[in-house]
């Protein structure tokens, strides 16, 4: 991979919805963090499976960091008047690897073309204003494992050194997830045995894009 890949990027940090009522229809927002094809196809099939009767389901989505895929849908709306509305609110937010899908339920009064323009751009505004937005960087995600004598020290270093760690377990040994930028693995292995004169445990895993 070259270095572009390594910049990040924004997007969200969990899935959000939002919703609002224009002229008696129902407009129903939905984003989520999607870094593939499968990530993107299992979250459509979640809105699809939550809204069985919605005769409209539009979305708009960006992922891959190297070489972006970029796709939309009307979803049997007049061509123009959803999906791509929806990718502009995407692009302006400077959003990448991210789904906004808009589920709408007809209330009976027609909205025209300029109308659905607008309320698709605005529901799916509505739900990035109402999402946590974040920062992806590239991390390893390593599993670090210490004795309980030792586990107050690792994690007052952590702390201090500006580490990200979560997901903490105490079985026969304390564990947790770290993440570590590739480059600073080394500094944080020698940090964390000579604190703990060499009992900590590091097992780093392949790197990918975390929230930050």
């Amino acid at each position: 991979m070259n270095d572009a890949v390594h910049m990040g990027y924004r997007s969200v940090a969990t899935h959000a919805t939002y919703e609002k009522v224009i002229r008696k229809s129902r407009f129903i927002a939905d984003i989520f963090a999607v870094q593939n094809e499968d990530e993107t196809i299992a979250a459509l099939e979640q809105v699809k499976k939550r809204h069985p009767e919605a005769r409209h389901i539009c979305y708009a989505y960006k992922h891959g960091v190297d070489g972006e895929v970029v796709r939309f849908s009307d979803a049997g709306e007049p061509a123009g008047t959803a999906g791509r509305p929806i990718l502009e609110v995407l692009e302006r937010s400077d959003l990448h690897c991210t789904l906004i899908t808009v589920t709408r339920y007809f209330g009976g009064i027609l909205l025209g073309a300029g109308g659905l323009v607008r309320a698709y751009a605005s529901t799916a505004a509505g739900v990035v204003a109402a999402a946590e937005i974040t920062r992806y960087e590239w991390h390893l995600a390593c599993a670090l494992t210490v004795d309980y004598s030792a586990w107050s020290r690792v994690e007052r270093l952590l702390r201090e050194a500006g580490y990200r760690y979560a997901d903490v377990r105490y079985d026969v040994r304390v564990s947790c997830t770290c993440l570590v930028q590739p480059q600073a693995l080394p500094g944080l292995t020698k940090l964390l045995q000579d604190a703990t004169g060499g009992q900590t445990v590091i097992e780093p895993t392949p790197a990918g894009y975390h929230p930050v």
